[in-house]
């Protein structure tokens, strides 16, 4: 029995050196992981810094600009991501990390008329005139506050399942680089089905019917791919997240009417981030609005279905309303 007792401490000594070295082991995973994420981030974006402080953008392809402003949990790279195909149809896209992502401090700017203004001063430093402005989800906002205080540099809108109302409930988004490199490591099927979850509302055969549309499409599935990859490690965008949630409740839909810049309005009626409804009220509001529904689409109107139609008329808006202002010298 002396034994026994004798015993027992050691066992749990080794146990606990155990889970300390497990536990030690997955730490360093998690910093490994994070801390390539963050060189590549780093690698592929550029700072501005301005009087006020530094903004983060990155700039591509060559023609017309399209200031591109990103959804919540983004930064520059989803932004970037969202624009991409218009590389390919003459435009040159900046997609800025807005103030309190990745490498732009919130004290750039926490309200959308601050993140605005802060974005037309970027503008200014690459002698950049005149811009298209794309907005998706909650960079909607910003978008529109751009249009609303800029409509001399502001040659055409779009707004991409834009937020620009108070939600009736915020959702809920973990900011853990842990939960992230775990989603990040799944099979792909089941990823597209959480994705179809946070984002859509429908049937289980919906659901299924989305997942499959993607899978057996090879350019739907690498953009999915890129997307998530946009969106982690989630720690360094937490605090613009944050202040995105914090924003909801202020947002002015009346603001709309001051607008009168040509837009172009895309949502899907299964958005579950941002209700449909919301871009209904938007389209009557806006004076010059062109409005998109995609009945099949949710939050994400670029996967799916719809997401080639989507393209093609954001892509026909610019170039009639956009194309004509010349590209800037870099």
């Amino acid at each position: 029995m002396a034994q026994k007792t004798r015993l027992l401490p050691r066992l749990a000594f080794i146990f606990g050196a155990l889970i300390l070295m497990a536990s030690g082991v997955f730490l360093a995973s998690i910093q490994s992981w994070r801390a390539e994420k963050m060189s590549d981030l780093v690698e592929g974006s550029q700072l501005a810094i301005l009087p006020t402080g530094p903004i983060e953008y990155v700039r591509r392809g060559e023609g017309p600009t399209v200031l591109v402003f990103h959804d919540a949990g983004g930064g520059y790279d989803e932004g970037a991501h969202v624009g991409g195909f218009l590389e390919l149809e003459g435009f040159e896209v900046i997609s800025p990390s807005r103030p309190g992502y990745l490498r732009t401090p919130l004290s750039m700017g926490d309200t959308p008329t601050k993140q605005a203004e802060a974005t037309a001063a970027l503008l200014d430093s690459l002698s950049i005139p005149h811009v298209a402005v794309l907005g998706e989800g909650f960079g909607g906002s910003v978008a529109c506050e751009f249009a609303r205080l800029f409509p001399d540099r502001t040659t055409a809108l779009v707004l991409v399942s834009a937020l620009t109302a108070p939600l009736n409930a915020s959702p809920v988004v973990s900011s853990s680089d842990y939960a992230a490199m775990r989603f990040s490591r799944r099979p792909l099927a089941s990823s597209l089905g959480v994705a179809y979850d946070f984002t859509t509302t429908g049937t289980p055969e919906e659901k299924r019917a989305w997942v499959e549309f993607i899978l057996g499409d090879t350019s739907q599935t690498e953009y999915f791919q890129s997307l998530t990859d946009c969106l982690t490690p989630p720690s360094p965008r937490s605090t613009g997240l944050q202040n995105d949630l914090l924003q909801i409740a202020f947002l002015s839909p009346s603001l709309l009417k001051a607008i009168h810049t040509p837009t172009l309005i895309v949502h899907g009626q299964k958005d579950k981030i941002v209700p449909f409804a919301q871009a209904e009220t938007a389209a009557s509001l806006l004076p010059q609005a062109l409005f998109l529904p995609l009945p099949e689409a949710g939050h994400i109107v670029l996967l799916g279905s719809a997401a080639r139609g989507a393209q093609a008329r954001i892509t026909e808006f610019l170039k009639k309303h956009h194309a004509a202002t010349s590209a800037a010298p870099r």
